[in-house]
């Protein structure tokens, strides 16, 4: 079940778990922030993988990101897909308010915990890879193979254990239908392969 969202603009809210699942699946970054010793917001982009309502991510053993959380383990992460930038004079030729990003994005706030059990942190670590490598071409990591024992010791893995989550689908589901099918019609004309991706997601939310 995923836990609490809110949008503020109720047109773009999206709460079906599916539709979160595959946009984490094809975002192939995220940005983690967190609060420094000095009270000082620091953000760095992760790779990571979205299982269960949770985002796991890894680390070297040392380093400022590790300082922080072991001081402050409460964090925010975002990850979003940025699909086409829609020009003003689509809808206005003469008034630049108009222009706008579709993208699809999902915003988190947590507590983040480390993963110590062997079994568990190869596991999660083996389906960062299958995210990130889906072809394969390597060997399960499993702590018993040689290749990976040494490795897998001087890797940190982390759960964010999500408390709060806002998912947002901006597709211009706030157009009237004639507006979005003329849209639609001029995404077509410039024709790139990301004005085609936005088109299909303009149209689910028709």
């Amino acid at each position: 079940m995923i836990p609490e969202v809110k949008v503020r603009r109720k047109e773009f809210e999206i709460f079906d778990a599916k539709e979160i699942q595959e946009l984490l699946d094809s975002c192939e970054y995220g940005v983690l922030s967190l609060v420094d010793l000095n009270n000082k917001p620091y953000s760095v982009p992760i790779s990571f993988f979205y299982y269960e309502n949770n985002i796991y991510f890894h680390s070297a053993t040392n380093g400022k990101k590790i300082d922080i959380i072991k001081k402050n383990p409460y964090a925010c992460f975002v990850a979003v897909k940025p699909y086409s930038f829609l020009p003003s004079y689509f809808k206005n030729e003469k008034v630049a308010c108009f222009a706008g990003q579709a993208y699809a994005s999902v915003y988190f706030e947590g507590k983040i915990n480390e993963i110590n059990d062997k079994a568990k942190k190869c596991e999660y670590l083996d389906n960062l890879m299958k995210k990130y490598q889906p072809e394969g071409g390597y060997d399960p990591i499993e702590y018993e193979n040689v290749n990976y024992a040494k490795t897998i010791e001087n890797v940190v893995l982390f759960q964010l254990k999500t408390s709060y989550v806002s998912a947002k689908f901006k597709f211009e589901q706030h157009r009237s239908h004639e507006n979005n099918k003329n849209l639609i019609s001029k995404l077509r004309s410039r024709g790139s392969k990301i004005d085609e991706e936005t088109i299909k997601m303009i149209e689910k939310f028709l």
